[in-house]
């Protein structure tokens, strides 16, 4: 008997955590999420569903008040939670919030393991072009993937790259010294929007893919529409393939 598995998104009023949103609840997860203002999470509701199925949405919804770095609301959206999904990005550069925000999710992850509890399974947004991905990046286009790789992110989003590397760094450092904390990092080409775009989250044939960073020879585009990345991680939640693993999410070849 399936019972459906309950999923805590952060980032869920974001531009791609919100696709998250939509396709958990479309594929018929419990869902909480964080949200310091709990009017955004209906405002988001209408712009994915419409006005109509918004309230009915809503009413699946649990939505716990607080932010990122307020302890006591992260610790209570993920307990009880089987996974959490992380859309944390910088949104006043140059301040960090993602390795600041992961580390406030694995003190979460503690307490739990210190209570007796199992802690859910975190899957962590990153980016191509860190560290062992920087030959997808070169990979997935000879001319804008060099340029995105030695130009574009050293001189204008260093400091989102540095902020994006510690918080990998972090969670790789937490892999090695606690078998109880299960952490998968999922690294994003550049997102975009693609116009009247939907994405099918209940269909079986996916239009991305999900590899080890070793992997160069899939990459279809440099780009990926935020609701494919958003289909990624939902299928994290089910799949245990890429548990305790850093993988990158692209367009399928």
């Amino acid at each position: 008997m399936w019972v459906a598995k309950t999923v805590s998104i952060i980032g869920g009023t974001g531009k791609t955590g919100m696709w998250a949103l939509k396709g958990a609840l479309q594929r018929g997860y419990s869902v909480r999420v964080l949200a310091r203002n709990p009017d955004k999470v209906k405002t988001i509701l209408v712009t994915l569903f419409g006005e109509e199925e918004a309230d009915a949405q809503l009413e699946k919804v649990v939505v716990v008040k607080g932010g990122i770095m307020d302890e006591a609301a992260v610790l209570d959206l993920f307990k009880g939670a089987d996974v959490v999904l992380s859309f944390l990005g910088m949104v006043n550069p140059p301040n960090w919030v993602v390795c600041p925000g992961v580390e406030s999710m694995v003190k979460a992850m503690k307490t739990i393991v210190e209570e007796g509890g199992s802690p859910p399974k975190l899957v962590s947004m990153s980016a191509m072009g860190i560290a062992d991905s920087r030959d997808q990046m070169k990979a997935s286009n000879f001319i804008m993937g060099r340029l995105t790789l030695w130009l574009i992110i050293p001189y204008m989003l260093k400091e989102c790259f540095a902020d994006l590397e510690a918080s990998e760094n972090f969670i790789i450092k937490e892999r090695e010294l606690a078998d109880t904390l299960n952490m998968t990092i999922i690294r994003a080409p550049v997102l975009k929007d693609k116009k009247g775009y939907k994405c099918d989250f209940t269909a079986t044939e996916k239009p991305y893919v999900i590899v080890p960073p070793s992997d160069t020879a899939n990459i279809a585009s440099l780009f990926l529409d935020r609701q494919e990345v958003a289909g990624g991680f939902l299928d994290c939640v089910e799949n245990r393939q890429f548990d305790g693993k850093t993988v990158t999410v692209l367009r399928k070849n």
